[in-house]
């Protein structure tokens, strides 16, 4: 399972985690899950996403690209 937090000024505002339900396959699916905190921009929210398709040959940054913006989007 890949975790991502995010930080501001040592506080976590954010976090999601994508678990590999592929049985780690170089091209792989995702379950993900997210929340993101309440803040002074945005309310509280959460939600579910899936990654479809996934070549875990890359960089780690391109999965945690495709996790921000399933978040972004909000998919549940």
């Amino acid at each position: 399972m890949l975790t991502v937090r995010v930080f501001v000024n040592n506080r976590i505002i954010a976090e999601a985690a994508a678990r590999n339900v592929s049985e780690l396959a170089a091209v792989s699916d995702y379950d993900c899950r997210f929340v993101e905190l309440d803040g002074p921009f945005d309310c509280e929210k959460s939600g579910a996403f899936k990654i479809k398709s996934h070549n875990r040959e890359q960089s780690c940054w391109a999965l945690v690209e495709k996790i921000a913006q399933g978040a972004m989007k909000g998919d549940t």
